[in-house]
């Protein structure tokens, strides 16, 4: 069981002369730091953490705190504890900011959402910034914390975690203290478990619903580069989008953007598939107008040459090598245009709603052969899900993408699908290794041997 102590930064300079805060970096007045050395802490007792927002105001009263309870460990200092954000209105008098934006300082004395305040944080971000932190204690138990924060970041903090609307109002003094048992008790928490390495899970609160995602590694180039594929793609599409993203004891963190929708297997009807070559076709366009010096490259030749190290699988092995070999594949590698591309279009990451499809899960993109996105999207989209079609039976909808040559749509089907059996080959061999991953595991080696038969048929 954690219990988490929430605790309200003591009276700073700002708060005497009467400034709205937000980020601005205020200390401790004199007389903040006389009440606070008063005031009794003696009910915190047996504390694992002492947290505190990143602003002088907050890590000055956890000095004070972590001193008077004779706490013995380092102060854990996170910025994503630190005040909402007031935009144009921070640093400012209250008495200024009446006369100069009345409208923005009436939403702030009515503690309502800062979204219409130009610069200020808006209440999903500052709801997924909680999540950011509060997520830890998904991951751990038996943790007594103290968390010393600001007054709307807790009203934040403290009315998600009761499950009630986010503006409810509370009194939060300076100094005040907020006990919170079991802080992840009272919200409904689904978890996701498909994917192979991160857990997923939906957290939804009394407004909204989030993804939180978290992986074991910490953050990569490619996890700021799929942040602003992501924004980008959102003015065009109904994508997800990272909210919030740190690095974490346990790793890294992500919480983004909640899509309804479903994930339907099997075989698909015909408006559906219509539906999903649209929104890829979409995609495809969208991404070949990104433009981002950073993009990595990735490397088919390469990747085929590394899946010789986890192939197991005979005649596996054997189409490895004649696509290595393969004179026209080889020079089309050579020449071809590369783009962005979603390589994990199977069925787990997409949505189906109703006429819409919603595409997720754009972790690791890289830049490859342009033609690639198509032919992954049949591999892994439907090949697999449907193990007794025909590739060519997809090619119909060909025309929505470029122009492309059939028999090389083939190969960088197989390059796919020896791809992802390679994966599972080597997941196989590990203690990772679970049934679904042998099912799957299957379903290559069926779809393997079934292109192997068309190419024989020639």
């Amino acid at each position: 069981m954690n219990k988490l102590t929430l605790v309200r930064h003591g009276i700073s300079i700002g708060n005497e002369i009467g400034v709205i805060q937000g980020n601005e970096n205020y200390g401790l007045s004199r007389n903040g730091i006389e009440k606070l050395k008063n005031q009794d802490f003696s009910r915190l007792i047996n504390i694992t953490n002492i947290y505190t927002s990143n602003l002088q105001r907050a890590m000055e009263t956890a000095e004070i705190i972590k001193n008077k309870i004779n706490f013995y460990k380092k102060i854990k200092i996170d910025p994503n504890l630190r005040e909402v954000s007031a935009g144009i209105l921070e640093g400012n008098t209250k008495d200024y900011c009446k006369y100069a934006y009345p409208k923005e300082y009436e939403i702030y004395s009515k503690r309502g959402d800062y979204n219409d305040i130009l610069n200020a944080s808006t209440w999903q971000e500052n709801q997924a910034r909680a999540i950011l932190f509060l997520s830890k204690y998904l991951q751990c138990d038996n943790q007594n914390d103290i968390v010393v924060s600001h007054a709307a970041f807790i009203r934040c903090m403290y009315n998600l975690l009761n499950n009630r609307y986010r503006n409810t109002q509370f009194d939060i003094p300076n100094g005040s203290i907020f006990e919170i048992i079991n802080p992840m008790s009272k919200l409904n928490i689904v978890d996701f478990p498909i994917a192979k390495t991160a857990i997923v899970k939906m957290i939804e609160t009394f407004d909204n619903k989030y993804i939180v995602k978290f992986k074991n590694n910490h953050l990569k180039l490619s996890d700021y580069l799929e942040m602003d594929v992501l924004n980008y793609l959102n003015k065009k599409m109904n994508v997800p989008s990272v909210i919030q993203m740190d690095n974490t004891e346990y790793g890294q963190t992500k919480v983004m953007k909640y899509l309804d929708g479903i994930h339907k297997f099997g075989d698909l009807k015909d408006n559906d598939i219509v539906h999903i070559f649209k929104e890829v076709s979409t995609l495809n366009k969208l991404l070949k107008k990104y433009d981002n010096d950073f993009s990595p490259d990735g490397n088919i030749k390469k990747d085929l040459l590394n899946c010789q190290k986890n192939l197991f699988t005979d005649f596996a092995k054997e189409d490895l090598q004649e696509l290595i070999n393969d004179e026209k594949f080889n020079n089309y590698l050579k020449k071809v245009d590369r783009l962005l591309i979603h390589n994990d279009l199977h069925r787990s990451n997409l949505l189906i709603e109703d006429d819409e499809i919603h595409i997720i899960d754009f972790e690791n993109m890289k830049k490859y052969p342009k033609d690639l996105q198509l032919a992954t999207l049949i591999c892994s989209c439907f090949l697999l899900e449907s193990p007794n079609s025909n590739y060519e039976d997809y090619l119909k909808y060909a025309n929505l993408f470029d122009k492309c040559d059939k028999d090389i749509i083939r190969n960088l089907i197989i390059y796919r699908l020896l791809y992802g059996l390679a994966f599972f080959e080597k997941r196989l061999l590990t203690n990772d290794c679970d049934e679904s991953d042998k099912e799957i595991h299957k379903k290559y080696i069926k779809v393997l041997k079934g292109m192997k038969n068309e190419r024989s048929s020639y």
